[in-house]
């Protein structure tokens, strides 16, 4: 019965391989192929099935091998493998061009976006310079401006619908601010230079009562739109209704 035992042994080491690189096969007791024996009736079915079954395992080995050859022949060390919608989306990246390509167009983009965000900025400032009678161009050479974001708010005034500009960030901070507030607390000396020289001789007021001109000259007030304050002030002082600080 020796060896039986070790016939038995070497061909369940065998068929038993786990299949790890280093070669080592799942430790086999005498109690293992006692079971193995009981199991097929006697130790000669026993070594047939075992017999087969390593015959099977070393059938798929080398299947698995020359699939494994074939596999590392068409994608070299490096190479991605891609399925699935990774492979769609890689078909659709080739056809938009190159890295090259698709670098220089996002750099492009980039530079578009740039320049069009600071077009929409400098026309926001010139909406509020015309709705306060500013001078545009004044308002642009103004240090730090472009870190200002300028809008335009409509607000009641006398009873009248009327377009205020307001402005944020930068010295100003994160909380919105009349543009004619902080004009007169960090701009003051340069309010002079920023008005509109074209009607500031037609109120009579103040500078304080001036500092919102005539937002629009379309004609008729019915086509004007919304009225700026200095138009509100003007027609209440005229009415007797108003009477200017």
């Amino acid at each position: 019965m020796d060896w039986l035992f070790r016939m038995d042994r070497r061909l369940l080491d065998q068929a038993t391989d786990d299949g790890s690189d280093d070669g080592r096969t799942a430790p086999v007791t005498a109690a293992d192929l006692t079971a193995l024996i009981a199991e097929h009736g006697d130790a000669k079915a026993a070594l047939q099935t075992l017999a087969r079954e390593r015959n099977e395992a070393r059938a798929e080995n080398a299947k698995l091998r020359k699939s494994n050859r074939e596999l590392k022949d068409r994608a070299p060390d490096g190479s991605v493998i891609l399925k699935g919608d990774d492979a769609k989306a890689w078909g659709q990246y080739k056809e938009l061009g190159t890295p090259e390509d698709l670098t220089k167009a996002l750099e492009q983009k980039g530079e578009l976006e740039k320049q069009e965000a600071k077009r929409a900025k400098s026309e926001a400032r010139a909406d509020a310079a015309e709705a306060i009678g500013w001078k545009a161009g004044a308002l642009e050479k103004i240090a730090g401006v472009d870190d200002l974001e300028f809008e335009l708010r409509e607000e009641t005034v006398e009873g009248e619908q009327v377009k205020v500009p307001y402005v944020k960030g930068g010295e100003v901070g994160d909380t919105p601010k009349r543009l004619e507030d902080h004009a007169k607390e960090a701009w003051s000396d340069l309010l002079p230079a920023l008005k509109d020289d074209g009607e500031s001789g037609d109120s009579g007021g103040s500078d304080q009562d001036r500092s919102f001109q005539s937002q629009s000259s379309q004609g008729a007030a019915g086509k004007r739109g919304a009225a700026s304050v200095d138009e509100v002030v003007k027609r209440k002082s005229a009415e007797g209704g108003y009477a200017p600080i």
